[in-house]
Parts: C-alpha cells; structure tokens; sequence
C-alpha cells in the first residue's frame, strides 16, 4: 500500500474507527441498560412476591374472619350476647323445679360482672346461688343438666355441697345441695 492509497483510505479508516468507537459506547449502554432492566425486574419480582403473600393472608384473614362471624351470629341467635336473659333463666329454673318434683328450690342470682379484657364484647359472669331439697342425688345431676341445656348462658357449677340431715323419727332424712353456678354471657360495652 502506498502513501496515496491510505490517504484515499484515510476517511473510511476514520469512518471504521469512529464507527468501531460508537460501537463501544452502544455496547456500555446496552449492558447499562441490561443491568438495569434485570434490576428493575428483581424490583418487580419482589414486589408482586410481597402482594402474593398480602393476598394470601388476606384470603386466610377473610377465611377467620367468616368463621368468626358465623360463630358469633349463632351465639346472637341463642341470646348469649347482649343483656342477661334472667326473666327466661329464673323461669327455666321454676320449670326444671316442677319437672323434676323438687320440693324446695331457693336461689339468689347475684349482679353480673365483667371479666378483664378490652374490646366491645367481654365475658360477663353472674353467679347463681342455689339451695335445692332433693330426693335423691341423681335429682342434682338432672337439675345441673336441664340447666346446662339453657340456650341464653353457658351454665357451669363452680361447686356443689350436698348433706344428709336426719329428721326425727318415723321421717326420712333430708337430703339438701347447695351450689354455686356461673352463668356466662357476652356482654356489649355502651359505645360513648
């Protein structure tokens, strides 16, 4: 090649250079522009992994949160929440009192309380005190169990005395039982 050959040469080897050169910098920003896209996806990636997860727990949430409604609806239903129902409970007493042929049934049902918590629906407790003259002692069991079946209470003893009194001659003895009975229900808070 000659002098006059590269200098008839000399703007295309410029061109290729210059050319060779863009090329270079196209490369850099494409790569650029690579490593920025695959980190933007990560990103996205991520993101929608943590929605995924946001829209499981919510499913689940929403799963509990039926379930608990429907549970608390039932026990709306049987009149668990909201006021004492002791008109109906004295009355299933009495009603318990003539099916079973007790002679004699003394109670006293003391003020309901709240027990500790917080939110607007807390247990609540009243405790009836109760003196029944029985029989026989299965007759205790039948009255515990009639009145475990009240609708509007969860009714558990919390203790039973029973005791054995000699009467005076020619009489039976007389067979008394003195219990104490918690009466759950669920009480509303008053919303200020």
């Amino acid at each position: 090649m000659t002098v006059a050959d590269l200098r008839h040469l000399r703007w295309h080897l410029l061109l290729a250079v210059a050319l060779v050169a863009a090329g270079a910098i196209l490369a850099v920003f494409a790569h650029q522009a690579r490593q920025s896209a695959h980190a933007e996806l990560t990103k996205a990636g991520a993101a929608y992994q943590a929605a995924h997860q946001r829209l499981r727990q919510a499913q689940a949430d929403e799963s509990i949160t039926r379930e608990t409604l429907s549970r608390f609806q039932a026990l709306q239903a049987r009149g668990l929440v909201g006021a004492e129902q002791r008109l109906e409970w004295v009355e299933g007493l009495r009603s318990l009192q003539r099916q079973l042929a007790l002679a004699t049934v003394d109670y006293e049902l003391r003020p309901r309380q709240l027990l500790p918590g917080e939110g607007a629906y807390r247990l609540a407790t009243s405790t009836l005190a109760l003196k029944v003259e029985l029989l026989h002692e299965e007759d205790l069991l039948a009255l515990l169990d009639g009145l475990a079946r009240e609708p509007t209470a969860l009714v558990s003893p919390l203790h039973c005395r029973m005791t054995l009194a000699r009467g005076e001659a020619g009489t039976y003895p007389r067979l008394t039982a003195e219990c104490d009975l918690e009466w759950l229900t669920i009480a509303q808070e008053a919303t200020p």
